[in-house]
């Protein structure tokens, strides 16, 4: 009976582990997707600044 203890104890600090690891890919994507938004405008502002230039 004492064997499963620990078995439990992993398997909920595994799948806690999982969560949260879970939510740090979550908020690195989304801030990864804001990045790209902003380089993507400022791309867009230099073409468009360049394109006025000339």
């Amino acid at each position: 009976m004492a064997s499963f203890i620990p078995s439990t104890i992993g398997i909920d600090t595994g799948n806690k582990y999982k969560h949260e690891l879970a939510n740090m890919i979550t908020k690195d994507q989304e801030s990864n997707k804001n990045a790209f938004f902003s380089i993507y405008n400022a791309s867009l502002l230099i073409f468009h600044l360049l394109r006025l230039e000339s």
